[in-house]
């Protein structure tokens, strides 16, 4: 009889055990935080030999079921953020250039990587609890994302300056029924060159030629040197949009002895019926100091400061694959990919948007491991392994039986 009757039941003890292996790894990996469950398949072996044409046999495949999510729990720290459903991972690397070895993870148990600078400062990176740099794109001065995927650091100043106005836009409405000689004041805010806010008053009064305002300001802590009083006239169409003019620049002398020119943007304006409205928007600002930074939905870590400026430090970057169950499980719960996986697209920051998913933030997320579903398969691989080997102690009998037809 041949030995080659011993080879199914072999492999089956062998493919079984493997299989109870990678439920145990589940189980201990219960709690981790992004862990994904290895999932056992079963493949039949077939081989030849002189003997035989067709020796049975099976073989474990493993597969890390990365697209099922994991709960999501909620915590304290404002750096955790949990990637909200979909496929996709963040990216990570292991050096502070990115020009290391990068990974993939669903683990966003974030915190602040602080790294000392040759000229004796420090910058904060967002990382991993492995030290794993977390990669996105930075925002430049005027708050645009760079195109630029690297470490995203997180560093912010305690405090912002004040900053002149420059330009202002102004959507406000005069009453079309007002009588000749009446007048309609806006007051408008104006920051000079130290961040002190004043209040412009800009007065538009009607003239008797029809849909004509004449205007004129005040300034406090300042005067206006042009234009002067009754220089400009606003003119407005018959529709009640306004004709002339578009846009005003307007010169401040300020009594501490600087000035400032601003635009106003008055294209919005409207000579409609019912009350005078107005809404400002400006880009000046006084001191302020940090009141608070965090990330949002988006992934934009944001720092807002006391005088209302909120400035966009940069965006956490997403990756995704086409097959991402092919991806290689490394120790600390971190991927990388295969040529079966396919190589990783970014997505975010104009990147593949239709695939990008929001974040939770304060949040991470758990393993997706369903404790119940791991101890049916506990038993029913307890089971198939008893069956190889009753299968094998069958064997062993019927061998030592043609043995002694030897003897």
């Amino acid at each position: 009889m041949a030995l080659s009757i011993f080879s199914p039941s072999v492999s089956g003890m062998q493919a079984q055990s493997h299989a109870l292996g990678e439920i145990s790894t589940n189980v201990a990996n219960m709690n981790t935080v992004g862990y994904r469950y290895i999932d056992t398949t079963f493949k039949t072996l077939l081989s030849t030999s002189m003997y035989s044409s067709a020796v049975g046999g099976v073989e474990a495949s493993d597969r890390q079921i990365v697209s099922k999510g994991g709960s999501m729990i909620t915590t304290d720290n404002p750096y955790d953020l949990a990637i909200n459903g979909g496929d996709n991972l963040f990216i990570v690397n292991d050096q502070l250039d990115g020009k290391g070895n990068t990974y993939y993870t669903r683990a966003g148990e974030f915190s602040v990587l602080n790294v000392d600078n040759s000229d004796g400062t420090s910058d904060n990176y967002l990382a991993t609890t492995s030290g794993y740099y977390v990669m996105g794109w930075q925002a430049d001065a005027n708050g645009e994302l760079t195109t630029n995927l690297g470490p995203l650091l997180l560093s912010v100043p305690g405090s912002v300056e004040g900053n002149a106005t420059t330009s202002m836009q102004i959507v406000a409405n005069l009453p079309v029924s007002d009588e000749v000689g009446s007048s309609e004041t806006f007051g408008l805010p104006v920051f000079n060159a130290a961040g002190e806010s004043h209040n412009l008053g800009l007065t538009y009064t009607r003239g008797e030629l029809a849909n004509n305002w004449t205007l004129s300001y005040e300034i406090e802590g300042g005067t206006v040197t042009s234009p002067l009083d009754g220089d400009v006239t606003a003119v407005f169409n018959t529709d009640g949009t306004l004709s002339t003019p578009t846009t005003m620049d307007i010169s401040i002398d300020w009594d501490d002895g600087t000035s400032s020119t601003f635009t106003i943007d008055a294209s919005s304006m409207t000579q409609y019926d019912g009350s005078k409205e107005i809404y400002v928007t400006q880009d000046g600002n006084s001191y302020g100091n940090l009141s608070y930074k965090g990330f949002n939905t988006d992934g934009e870590f944001t720092a807002t400061y006391s005088n209302g400026v909120q400035v966009l430090v940069g965006k956490v970057a997403q990756a995704y694959f086409t097959a991402p169950q092919q991806l290689e499980a490394l120790s600390g719960n971190i991927y990388q990919e295969t040529a079966l996986s396919g190589e990783a697209m970014l997505v975010g920051n104009g990147e593949n948007d239709l695939q990008e998913s929001t974040f939770m933030v304060q949040t991470i997320e758990g393993s997706n491991v369903d404790i119940a579903d791991q101890f049916t398969k506990m038993i029913t691989t307890q089971k198939a392994y008893s069956s190889a080997a009753t299968t094998f102690k069958t064997a062993d009998e019927m061998m030592q039986e043609a043995i002694k037809l030897k003897s």
